[in-house]
């Protein structure tokens, strides 16, 4: 968890987005280490949410429609 958090921070550094957003990301990237794949069907499943597996792929659908990378955050990708 202090993983977690510490990543958070980090993040928070480079990102201009709330807490949510922050959070969300994370949780992303947790399942992405997980299923090792882009399919967002599977990407649901590791999440760590009491929503229904439906649920979480309509949110991870929503995050990516909405998902524009400024300077920033490409900045971000190029130092991880």
């Amino acid at each position: 968890m202090r993983q977690i958090s510490e990543l958070e921070t980090t993040l928070n550094h480079f990102l201009d987005w709330n807490k949510a957003g922050v959070s969300f990301l994370i949780q992303v990237l947790q399942a992405l280490f997980i299923v090792r794949t882009v399919n967002l069907t599977q990407i649901a499943q590791p999440f760590s949410s009491s929503a229904k597996e439906e649920s979480v792929y309509r949110r991870i659908q929503r995050f990516f429609s909405d998902f524009v990378l400024c300077s920033t955050e490409k900045k971000l990708a190029k130092a991880l």
